[in-house]
């Protein structure tokens, strides 16, 4: 897609008023980001910020798009430098760049813990219509690679590859939001090494006998 100077200025704009909507997040929580807080940091005014954002809902949810669209991504370009490796070798792969994220980009991970796994309805549908497609996405990328592994006989076959990719990301979400308790006991709760093993363990229950 060609952008227009005019165009290329929004997109600049709008991911500079990300950055510092997820800089608020990190300091006050998702409580704490508000369209007044942000415009007021932006040294504009509040009917400035809504020519780019209608409310906090499209920010997170835009928000949630960029990390989950970076995420794929860095994916894609796994895959492709190393197209020679087994399914189950590049789903390894594909899943440590989440176990990544939540260790180096903690206010991303924490954001989409938020607004993804969390059952409250944080976001309203209008702006789910932005990150969930982007989460889509990112599953079926994690399902083909696992419908691979079926095909080439090193998992088990299953009528359900999505369901088995809903499984392994959530699963491994799950484990990484322990974080926190990594500063009472760094070896017990190394949130790193024990969502690698939950991978594994998955991988290893759904091979071939």
């Amino acid at each position: 897609m060609i952008h227009t100077s005019v165009q290329k200025r929004r997109l600049l704009r709008e991911g500079q008023i990300l950055d510092e909507a997820l800089a608020i997040i990190a300091e006050t929580g998702l409580g704490g980001l508000t369209v007044a807080r942000l415009s007021k940091r932006m040294g504009w005014t509040v009917g400035a910020m809504y020519r780019y954002f209608s409310g906090k809902d499209q920010l997170i949810a835009a928000l949630n798009a960029r990390v989950l669209v970076a995420w794929t991504v860095r994916i894609d370009t796994l895959l492709t430098e190393h197209p020679t490796a087994s399914a189950r070798e590049r789903l390894v792969a594909v899943m440590d760049v989440w176990i990544d994220l939540a260790h180096e980009r903690p206010a991303e991970f924490g954001l989409i813990s938020l607004t993804l796994a969390d059952p409250r309805h944080l976001v309203q549908d209008v702006a789910d219509a932005v990150h969930v497609p982007a989460m889509l996405g990112l599953l079926t990328r994690v399902s083909d690679l696992l419908r691979a592994a079926a095909q080439s006989g090193e998992l088990t076959a299953s009528d359900d590859a999505f369901r088995r990719a809903l499984q392994l990301v959530f699963a491994c979400h799950g484990v990484l939001q322990l974080r926190k308790l990594e500063r009472f006991d760094a070896a017990l709760f190394d949130t790193r090494a024990l969502a690698r093993r939950t991978v594994q363990d998955l991988l290893t229950a759904w091979q071939t006998p």
